[in-house]
């Protein structure tokens, strides 16, 4: 998804793209110098077939095993460590169901169902960065109408 959106696309310099690998603690400074993150990971539990682009707000997952992510800390843990210190952001995630979570055998890459929908959840990620006013480009400086 980083490279998808950091090869593809330009952003103003208030947007900063991160691939920051796991969440964890060390993503606060990004919460004390960010108004509003958009969080794009991986989901399991969805109830939804693989490849299917999930939105949602941090709040909505508190005690929702079904939209939890794969990695340990969720976005609203981190905003809620951030508040705790000062820190405040608001933030929005988006996220697509993965298709097996325990695999027999570990592979590079994304699984036919991820990579089929990639483009919709791009999509998606832009649509949210124009709704905040965004002006969004191609590459090459051409504008992007959402």
């Amino acid at each position: 998804m980083f490279d998808e959106l950091s090869a593809k696309y330009t952003f103003p310099c208030e947007v900063s793209l991160i691939d920051a690998g796991c969440m964890t603690m060390g993503l606060l400074p990004v919460v004390r110098d960010n108004d509003f993150l958009i969080v794009v990971d991986a989901v399991d539990g969805t109830g939804q077939p693989a490849g299917t682009v999930v939105r949602f707000d941090p709040d909505a997952i508190d005690g929702h095993a079904a939209m939890a992510s794969l990695h340990d800390l969720r976005l609203a843990d981190l905003l809620a460590a951030a508040s705790l210190v000062g820190y405040e952001a608001c933030g929005v995630c988006f996220g697509m169901q993965v298709a097996n979570m325990n695999p027999v055998f570990m592979t590079e890459g994304l699984t036919d169902p991820v990579a089929r929908n990639l483009d919709t959840l791009v999509g998606a990620v832009l649509a949210e960065l124009a709704h905040h006013g965004v002006p969004l480009a191609y590459a090459d400086g051409t504008p992007l109408v959402v």
